[in-house]
């Protein structure tokens, strides 16, 4: 199991006393105990003057604090902080500590200024909770957490001294297994009765004594108005934290009030003290190695740097919105990241379609200039007549030989050039145009066939020349022209004209 250090400091007005300890699982081990004079020039109210001094007092004792130190404590004497013992009634934990901060500024005096209040829960009896709490000023808080940081830890710890002196009680029993142990604690410039019930602190009060006999004499009048307020308390023992030099005025004082013997506090053989230890430095602060013990066993203790605060439901939904809005951020972010990469995908691949397509567009250009070749060439093509079916078809009209002989049949193809109309198909403009000579047995025979001709509609028939008789066969000579569409072929016909 790794020892943990801790220093431990108390600040006085006019000195300075700290200790450097050793946990070890249940293994105490006092390392170091420093008691040291404030000099004339340092100004006890400066503050930044003190944890200067205090600093350089912990260096030359070998206390500073370093990597190794695992927490500082830095002590508020009685005088400079509160200490209650309330029923509040609530048995919500949340509830606490405005509940206890609403009653000590009740019973605080408003030019005290701003208070710092830390509890810690004892008991719960239905809908009633008991606390413990203590309370300082905030200036006094701010001064001990400043000379702590001073000291080397940021985070320092805060608390009362008269706490250490109930944790070094707590296993105390003499002459019974439980009641009421007072102790004296004038190891300081402040004299402190602390009057403790199986370690719990009942009972607190101090007032600074800057000699013997005021001491003796506050002791008296703390003793008086306990009794006052606890007239039926059996005391179990009595106990003295103070200098040699003040002990025997002390147990001569007080023996005689109290009513039992008191004793000055020995060393408990649960704690080891090293060789090297000052032991008259120690022997004023034992109050400090109680702190040390209080904290290095886990359990809830008063810290006046950090107190407990209620829950800010308010921080608690802040929380969750924010979260929610993380949350979505981050799913749009995902999103956006997502949407980013297949764009950037997609564009990959527009860019490389486009090239191929860049690559592959004189083949479509080749391909497209043929096709128009193609329908250009078709568009040509179809206005080929077919001359046979033509002449078939015209010789289909005319009666038998002896009525109507034709004599020749011309025909010419009139076509214009292939053109590209604005329906983007390829045409041509081609007409037929066939002379048809012949003669026939007279002239309503010749008139017969050209009738013939023009009500079939493929025609339009012209007749050319002078309808005279005289023919070399036959008496009427005629001579039509007939045009038609070169891309219509001729419609079937069965059966032949007739002359009238």
């Amino acid at each position: 199991m790794r020892s943990r250090s801790y220093l431990c400091i108390d600040p006085a007005e006019r000195s300075v006393r700290a200790i450097l300890v050793a946990v070890e699982g249940a293994r105490v081990t006092v390392r170091k105990a420093l008691v040291e004079e404030k000099p004339a020039d340092v100004d006890a109210n400066d503050v930044e003057a003190m944890a200067r001094w205090i600093a350089d007092a912990l260096r030359r004792g070998g206390l500073q604090a370093d990597g190794a130190t695992d927490e500082v404590i830095v002590t508020l004497d009685r005088e400079q902080a509160t200490i209650r013992r309330l029923g509040l009634p609530t048995d919500d934990p949340d509830e606490l500590p405005d509940m206890a901060r609403l009653a000590m500024q009740r019973e605080t005096p408003v030019e005290a200024g701003a208070m710092v209040v830390d509890l810690v829960p004892r008991e719960t009896a239905g809908s009633t909770t008991t606390v413990l709490l203590a309370a300082a000023s905030q200036a006094a808080v701010t001064r001990a957490a400043r000379i702590g940081e001073v000291a080397g830890r940021s985070s320092p710890v805060v608390a009362l001294r008269a706490f250490g002196v109930a944790r070094l009680l707590r296993d105390v029993r003499p002459g019974a297994e439980s009641g009421v142990i007072a102790a004296f604690d004038s190891s300081g410039d402040v004299l402190e009765l602390i009057v403790t019930r199986g370690g719990e602190v009942i009972y607190s009060r101090g007032v600074r004594a800057p000699d013997v006999a005021s001491a003796a004499s506050e002791a008296k009048r703390s003793w008086m108005g306990y009794r006052f307020s606890q007239s039926d308390e059996a005391i179990a023992g009595a106990f003295l934290f103070a200098p040699d030099s003040l002990k025997s005025g002390f147990v001569s004082a007080l023996d005689r009030v109290l009513g039992v013997p008191i004793t000055a506090f020995a060393a408990p053989p649960t704690i080891r003290v090293d060789a090297g230890v000052n032991g008259e430095a120690l022997g004023v602060a034992w109050p400090l190695v109680g702190l040390v013990l209080e904290r290095s066993e886990g359990e809830e203790s008063i810290n006046l740097a950090a107190p407990r605060k209620a829950p800010d439901l308010a921080a608690r939904r802040r929380l969750r919105v924010l979260a929610g809005v993380g949350v979505l951020v981050v799913a749009v972010l995902i999103g956006w990241t997502m949407g980013n990469l297949r764009r950037k995908s997609f564009e990959e691949e527009v860019r490389s379609l486009k090239a191929d397509a860049t690559g592959q567009l004189s083949g479509h250009y080749r391909y497209k200039r043929d096709g128009f070749k193609v329908e250009h060439l078709r568009a040509w093509s179809s206005a080929q007549p077919d001359w046979l079916d033509e002449s078939r078809f015209i010789h289909s009209f005319a009666p038998d030989s002896t009525r109507v002989v034709l004599d020749s049949l011309a025909a010419t193809l009139e076509a214009s050039d292939v053109q590209f109309d604005r329906s983007k198909r390829w045409k041509i403009a081609a007409d037929l145009k066939i002379a048809l000579t012949g003669e026939a047995k007279d002239r309503a025979t010749a008139d017969a066939l050209r009738d013939a001709l023009v009500e079939n509609g493929r025609y339009t028939v012209t007749s050319t020349g002078a309808d005279t008789e005289g023919g070399r066969r036959l008496a009427s000579p005629f001579t039509y022209v007939l045009r038609s569409s070169a891309t219509k072929p001729p419609p079937e016909r069965t059966s032949p004209g007739k002359a009238p």
